[in-house]
């Protein structure tokens, strides 16, 4: 599954568990978005509603839970733009709304207003400077000659509170950036410290190597704490429902008032490396 129909998803089920009962007759759809800016591009922004727990979850509940008629505005300042419903055939359900003229800029703070229904849920991120690495290469596993881990290091800012999502894409077969095993770094933990990471692909949570030959298209980005604590308590919900050991605590941090889901700010540095 791709980011959009992954969140949605997921958020779908974690948002009716939220009821203690197994019946939901009085259950109240809420609006669910997954939208972001990063630095020179558009602002995007996917918008659903939620479903109860016993939903059927399948393409054609999605396409159905889909919102196209909503009015999605997002405020730069004094300016403001009102975005566009597009098709976009890399996500499924392939429907965006997309700025036309508005790009992000680093530095900038940006608000959302959904209206739709009666209903208005609104939010506000922030685009950080950028954090550019001193290196990257791959190196191989140990004992395995045909795949192996992508590495890099950086120098956290120090005295500023940073925070760090790492995705990537492999081939030139898709345009969609996924999270790597392990995506979130919070930088305050570092301070100031030059870093190493270990990156490596993600298969259901679980680590994944690069292959010798792959090319691998990096985003390191950085993201105001909000944003960090919504992937990051997302991510950690993820690894509960897969252990049966664990509780699922249903406390994902969502930054949008009114409704569920993430409006983030990615200041966004691009890496390639070909896997040798």
């Amino acid at each position: 599954m791709n980011r959009y129909l992954n969140l949605i998803v997921i958020l779908l089920f974690l948002t009716a568990c939220q009821d203690d009962s197994f019946e939901t007759p009085n259950y109240t759809q809420k609006i669910v978005v997954d939208g972001w800016i990063e630095q020179g591009q558009p602002a995007r922004v996917f918008l659903t509603l939620s479903a109860p727990y016993f939903s059927e979850v399948d393409s054609v509940t999605l396409r159905k839970l889909v919102l196209k008629w909503a009015k999605v505005t997002v405020i730069d300042g004094l300016t403001q733009e009102i975005l566009t419903l597009k098709t976009n055939q890399d996500y499924f359900p392939p429907y965006v709304y997309e700025s036309t003229t508005l790009r992000g800029i680093i530095g900038h703070t940006y608000g959302l207003k959904v209206e739709y229904g009666g209903k208005t849920v609104t939010s506000t991120t922030h685009i950080p400077a950028i954090q550019q690495l001193d290196s990257i290469w791959f190196k191989p596993e140990p004992g395995v000659d045909t795949a192996g881990y992508i590495r890099i290091l950086f120098t956290d800012k120090p005295g500023i509170d940073n925070f760090y999502r790492i995705t990537s894409k492999t081939g030139s077969q898709t345009k969609k950036y996924t999270p790597v095993f392990l995506p979130n770094l919070d930088g305050r933990i570092v301070d100031g410290q030059s870093i190493v990471l270990s990156i490596s692909n993600e298969k259901d949570l679980n680590p994944l190597l690069f292959n010798v030959n792959d090319t691998v298209n990096l985003k390191i980005c950085t993201v105001d704490q909000p944003v960090f604590n919504f992937w990051n308590s997302l991510y950690q919900e993820l690894q509960n429902t897969q252990n049966p050991f664990a509780a699922a605590n249903m406390n994902v941090k969502s930054n949008v008032k009114g409704g569920l889901g993430i409006w983030a700010g990615y200041g966004v540095s691009n890496y390639r490396i070909v896997c040798k």
